[in-house]
């Protein structure tokens, strides 16, 4: 299983919740997916009903080069993605599927070899609730 372990928190989050070395150790523990959707129940790993989900995990990078980086997300509702306490991605509404987001650009001043810290905040109004992401980086082949 690669899911990643996230430290979560269903309560508004205190102030730089979204930043590196923030303390998170008495955040839950999950794996994505997180919520609650009709259609969606067999990615669900982790069951999120309230009205607001906040996100962390860390990942570490080799500092390789990288020619494309993509954020693959199923969102529902209104989603920010940060990453190393700057945002990366927002949208409102929802995408009812997994899809592809090109955020190399963004990406490239944000992320640092080391420790890396990708956080989410994930807002629910009405119907399901949904949120699962993954960040993947490439290389075009010689």
């Amino acid at each position: 299983d690669q899911a990643a372990t996230w430290r979560y928190k269903e309560a508004e989050a205190p102030d730089g919740w979204e930043q590196p070395g923030f303390e998170d150790a008495t955040w839950k523990e999950g794996k994505g997916a997180f919520g609650h959707k009709d259609g969606s129940e067999k990615f669900i790993s982790t069951p999120w009903q309230g009205k607001e989900i906040y996100l962390r995990s860390t990942f570490n990078y080799d500092g390789a080069s990288f020619d494309n980086a993509m954020l693959v997300i199923h969102y529902d509702n209104d989603t920010t993605v940060y990453l190393n306490g700057k945002p990366l991605f927002t949208a409102d509404k929802w995408n009812d599927v997994y899809a592809g987001v090109d955020v190399t650009n963004d990406m490239r001043p944000l992320l640092k070899e080391g420790e890396n810290t990708i956080a989410v905040h994930t807002r629910q109004d009405t119907g399901g609730q949904f949120i699962d992401l993954a960040l993947l980086i490439g290389s075009r082949a010689e």
